[in-house]
């Protein structure tokens, strides 16, 4: 006759906060709470500077030079973007972005 180990996992689980712990409803929220401010908190950190991109392509030049952390003091600048895709090319850049991306598929 075979005799099998059993083993209770949930019991044997070892980490920083006990089983007996996490069944204290005050731990779970305080737990919970701190990974919602980490998520928040690394969002802001990740988006920062896409959001600042995006406000700083319609700003018009002189506002974002003279006063950075206002938003939009003067109004937007729209023809910024069309200028940029003319005279800059970014077409051209953007189309060897996508050559480059189905290429490496």
């Amino acid at each position: 006759m075979i005799r099998r180990r059993t083993e209770n996992v949930s019991e044997d689980r070892r980490g920083l906060i006990s089983s007996a712990e996490w069944h204290n409803r005050r731990v779970r929220l305080g737990v919970g709470g701190a990974q919602v401010l980490l998520l928040v908190g690394l969002l802001v950190i990740g988006l920062g500077p896409i959001l600042w991109l995006a406000k700083a392509a319609i700003t018009p030049t002189i506002d974002t030079i003279s006063r950075p952390m206002s938003l939009f003091p003067h109004g937007t600048a729209w023809s910024n973007l069309s200028k940029a895709w003319s005279d800059v090319e970014v077409g051209r850049y953007f189309w060897n972005t996508v050559v480059l991306a189905i290429g490496s598929c």
